[in-house]
């Protein structure tokens, strides 16, 4: 056991976890788990939207980041054009100098991107974290989804509104946890279910905890016939009617037993909210894991450990938001898609072998956004972990 130089509670650093940062060929932690989140959540405002203007033409934006921001912040179409050089803002190493006071100059001076999204969204202006949405409002952290309002960590889901993760959903509303599911409202925690509201865990209404089921209503069975001569005695036309009824569902949820954690075709893991996963430790909300650790809002992800919102990911460390091919990132935030072998990178896209760089695209071998050889990045990258 060791003391958490933030907290001061003891934590275990594993003989797996040894392992992993041999890899790396970085030292042990010296913060526990939950103190490391924090410190790579402090870089991560994806639901949090102002009204501010761009720094480049002084038009009206809506940006994740405040007027006050230290660095300059630019439109979503301005910050990816090509009339402006990231390599421009790029400083020398200066080896008599602590790196992070050079790096903390540089992410004061790169222009950031107001919002992001990738070039497959369309008719979504207000959306934040997400690739690939299409006539969407306010939703984040989110991809593949089209006609979806309202809503966090949504994934290749249709017509849906206020909704936390849902997943291969369609029609749904004011629903938490949802895997391919199909026409449900006030639902929680449910998978392959269809006309369904207020379910916990097929044509079901105020159910908890059913399996294979169909034509139910407070856990009774009944005919279809009687199923749909039932239903319209609770209608759900109204908000009033809508809130009474949760406020009826509620109470009746109460009388059930829950499951220690949401599972499905994992082994060896730990955490809740995990499907199709193996050999993880302390993870949440995730889907198609191995060898994974302290670690939330996964997907096809291997081989990585203290990790927020990793896609497509392979071999990354002490990161947030890398996806879609990032390989071999370790101490970095908002790098993808396409990215490898990045140390201390900022908002950077289809980049590899860079050190300490902001807002950089397709480049390779810099340092302090400045350009290098191969042999020079090499050097001076050793130089600089030395």
């Amino acid at each position: 056991m060791t003391s958490c130089k933030q907290c001061k509670k003891e934590f275990e650093i594993t003989d797996a976890d040894r392992e992993f940062y041999r890899k790396f060929d970085v030292s042990d932690p010296t913060q526990c788990p939950p103190c490391r989140m924090r410190r790579r959540l402090t870089f991560q405002n994806d639901k949090t939207l102002y009204a501010r203007t761009s720094s480049k033409s002084k038009k009206q934006i809506i940006s994740m980041y405040p007027c006050h921001t230290s660095f300059p912040v630019y439109d979503h179409e301005e910050w990816h054009a090509d009339d402006w050089d990231p390599l421009s803002y790029g400083q020398p190493i200066d080896f008599s100098q602590p790196f992070f006071e050079q790096f903390k100059e540089v992410r004061n001076r790169v222009p950031r991107v107001n919002l992001i999204s990738d070039s497959l969204c369309s008719n979504s202006p207000y959306v934040n974290g997400v690739s690939a949405v299409k006539n969407s409002h306010l939703i984040f952290a989110s991809a593949s989804d089209e006609n979806c309002y309202y809503g966090y960590r949504i994934i290749g889901s249709k017509n849906c509104v206020d909704n936390l993760l849902a997943n291969k959903c369609e029609l749904s509303y004011e629903c938490v946890e949802a895997y391919s599911s199909y026409n449900y409202r006030y639902c929680l925690h449910i998978r392959s279910c269809t006309d369904s509201a207020f379910l916990y865990v097929y044509k079901l209404f105020f159910c908890v905890a059913l399996r294979n089921k169909s034509y139910c209503i407070f856990n009774v069975q009944y005919s279809k016939e009687e199923y749909e001569k039932k239903i319209k005695e609770h209608q759900l036309d109204s908000y009033g009617s809508s809130e009474k009824m949760k406020k009826r569902f509620g109470e009746f949820l109460l009388k059930f037993p829950r499951r220690f954690a949401s599972l499905k075709n994992t082994e060896n893991v730990t955490g809740d909210n995990i499907q199709n996963a193996k050999n993880c430790t302390a993870v949440f909300d995730t889907l198609n894991a191995e060898n994974v650790s302290y670690a939330q809002f996964i997907d096809s992800t291997r081989d990585s450990t203290d990790l927020n919102y990793g896609f497509e990911s392979e071999l990354n460390y002490d990161s947030k938001m890398t996806g879609l091919h990032a390989y071999n990132v370790r101490f970095s935030t908002d790098v993808w898609p396409n990215v490898a072998n990045l140390d201390y990178c900022d908002s950077c896209e289809n980049i590899s072998d860079r050190f300490g760089c902001v807002g950089l695209r397709k480049k390779q071998y810099c340092i302090l956004n400045k350009q290098y050889t191969k042999e020079e990045y090499e050097l001076f990258r050793g130089r600089l972990i030395d």
